[in-house]
């Protein structure tokens, strides 16, 4: 019973959308009629005022289906900007004409009146026949058929606004990790090297009491002051680690994580093919920490026996492939350090894919446009 009204729920709403895009096919095939018959009364004077009349209703309409098909969609379908041309209506047209988005709106307005109906006529059918089809395609061509209006309905130059819409995102997600990163190497300078000196400096004071009273006393906590020195050098050759390795900055990308993989402790095989020059200091770094990441998320969460590592260069495109042999089911969204590669690569234009079925294995593709130096 439950799938039987689940399906007529289905038909119900196939055969309502149907119906609208049915009424949309009606008015784009009104409106092209119009558009046809308005070129064709520019013979006389008459049909150019017309014809710039039927262009702002077909741009009216264009607006409305780009409203529409955001809502649905939840694509980011921006208009030509809403000035209207100035001057004698002659040059307006002329003007109107010559706009590519004009064109393209005429194209989608050929194409609603067109496949509108068409596609009317088959999801129609499929509820008509819906005994017999047990496969509902309808659902699709409606999505498919809203999907090429996007395409046609895209205003030119559209790409550059939401490029630059996206880098503008990502750096502020760049000034946030930053800001993010220096809080937490003050809360690492605070919380460990800033304490233990405070305590180094409160044990030599506690030596320099006794060396007159208890000699030997003074002499086992200046010898227990120089481990907690020690211990105090190794934490803060960390924490540079962290900021920047050293052996990044001496001996390039491949070498550092050859060392990374050394640290590890599973074996990680590394294959590192790089031309001899080194690359951009920030993208190595970047990269770095990525694999890095990787790494981590495949010891503590993968489980993972064996990873393989591969570094290449070509056609000026960086490629890092980083393959476990765990459990898989990594998901970024799960708040996993995954989450954070696509933020280091994104302010260098590059790309990330992650492929982690349940079972494993888990494979991690990251590419950044890039030229040795």
């Amino acid at each position: 019973m439950d799938v039987r009204r689940r399906r007529l729920d289905l038909l119900l709403t196939l055969l309502r959308d149907s119906t609208r895009l049915f009424m949309r096919a009606i008015e784009a095939l009104v409106l092209l009629a119009a558009v046809l018959g308005a070129a064709a009364l520019t013979l006389v004077w008459v049909g150019i005022p017309l014809l710039l009349r039927v262009a702002d209703l077909v741009r009216a309409r264009a607006e409305t289906e780009r409203a529409r098909v955001r809502e649905h969609l939840r694509v980011d379908l921006r208009g030509p900007p809403r000035d209207a041309p100035t001057g004698p209506v002659l040059a307006r047209v002329a003007m109107r004409v010559a706009e590519p988005v004009t064109r393209g709106e005429l194209l989608w307005l050929t194409y609603q009146a067109t496949a509108g109906v068409l596609v009317t006529a088959l999801s129609v059918l499929e509820c008509l026949t819906h005994l017999v089809l047990w496969w509902l395609p309808g659902p699709y061509v409606l999505t498919m058929h809203s999907r090429c209006s996007v395409r046609l309905l895209r205003t030119p130059g559209t790409g550059l606004e939401e490029r630059v819409s996206e880098l503008t995102r990502w750096r502020t997600l760049t000034v946030e990790s930053q800001a993010a990163e220096l809080r937490r190497i003050e809360r690492d300078l605070h919380d460990g090297a800033q304490a233990r000196l405070i305590a180094l400096s409160l044990h030599l004071g506690m030596a320099h009491t006794l060396f007159d009273t208890d000699p030997d006393e003074a002499r086992r906590m200046v010898l227990e002051a120089r481990g907690m020195s020690g211990d105090i050098l190794t934490g803060l050759r960390d924490l540079v680690r962290g900021i920047y390795p050293p052996v990044l900055s001496e001996r390039g990308l491949g070498d550092a994580v050859r060392a990374l993989a050394l640290s590890m402790p599973v074996p990680i095989e590394v294959d590192v093919s790089l031309p001899p020059q080194r690359l951009g200091a920030a993208l190595e770094s970047a990269v770095f920490f990525a694999i890095s990441e990787s790494l981590t998320n495949a010891v503590k969460h993968a489980d993972a026996t064996l990873v393989r590592v591969s570094l290449r260069l070509d056609a000026h495109v960086l490629r890092i492939r980083v393959i476990d042999d765990g459990i898989g089911g990594a998901d970024p969204r799960a708040g996993t350090g995954l989450a954070g590669l696509k933020h280091r690569l994104q302010a260098f234009d590059g790309a990330v894919s992650i492929q982690s079925p349940a079972g494993g294995p888990t494979e991690i593709l990251m590419e950044a446009p890039c030229e040795s130096s």
